[in-house]
């Protein structure tokens, strides 16, 4: 089926509102024009959560850990290709934003944030892990809204904050990432939310030229569904001064918003 059987329509307004989000005395809007993306409701309206309920019935999500041996406080669907095929929803969502963005997939998975205590800390996406050809993070909420926070890491008193509201979208290139972090900060009253996650090469013609146009979906090498270390090795990420609240569960993990 097309993905407008398992999506609401596209909605009329797709424009970038990134530029209207970095206000202050440091903005710099023409430094994240192509490279930074906020794209309100594009996977649907804000009000209808219907996506956010068939994700929940399609998908199965797992404790995890970094291969360093840190637990996520949120679960985790790492996203292949067997995965992606049982969820016609997922597929739907990543089928969408990469038409939208114009782009070559490289892999996928999905978070659960189960309430405001599950959170993610301060981090750049781990882009070379397993040796792919990522220069693009697109990400698609669903479920009760969070906040987004980058820091620029050359001045971390210029901070952008997306809303991260049902059915809103976000991206951000590798420039961005080399020259920012990003967090999702705890929130003291807080329902569950999804987020579908993305990596992407936007040099589809190189990819092709290439040969790998129709590679498989890449792996998550540094993501395990078990600790690595044994168990009882955990450790615990820090919490960060840029947001939030410091209740709740204390292992923010280093991976993807």
């Amino acid at each position: 089926a097309p993905e407008g059987f398992y999506l609401p329509p596209l909605p009329a307004d797709t424009r970038n509102r990134i530029e209207d989000l970095d206000v202050g005395p440091y903005a710099d809007p023409l430094a994240l024009q192509n490279e930074a993306f906020y794209i309100p409701s594009l996977n649907g309206p804000s009000e209808d959560r219907s996506v956010f309920d068939r994700l929940m019935t399609e998908l199965n999500f797992h404790t995890c850990w970094l291969n360093t041996g840190m637990q996520f406080s949120r679960e985790i669907c790492l996203g292949d290709d067997e995965v992606v095929s049982r969820s016609p929803t997922y597929r739907a969502i990543v089928e969408r934003v990469s038409s939208f963005f114009g782009v070559r997939v490289v892999r996928t998975l999905v978070n659960l944030y189960r309430d405001g205590t599950d959170w993610c800390n301060l981090h750049h996406d781990q882009y070379h892990q397993g040796g792919y050809p990522i220069d693009l993070t697109v990400g698609s909420t669903f479920g009760d809204s969070r906040r987004l926070v980058w820091v620029e890491k050359a001045n971390d008193r210029h901070k952008i904050e997306i809303p991260q509201i049902n059915g809103d979208v976000f991206a951000f290139s590798d420039r961005i990432n080399a020259n920012w972090r990003h967090m999702i900060p705890r929130e003291r009253q807080c329902g569950p939310r999804i987020s579908v996650i993305v990596w992407c090469t936007r040099y589809k013609e190189d990819v092709r030229r290439a040969g790998q146009a129709d590679e498989a979906l890449g792996k998550f090498p540094h993501m395990l569904y078990y600790n690595p270390k044994g168990p009882g090795q955990d450790y615990v990420a820090r919490s960060s001064r840029y947001g939030g609240y410091k209740g709740g569960r204390g292992r923010g993990g280093r991976g993807r918003p």
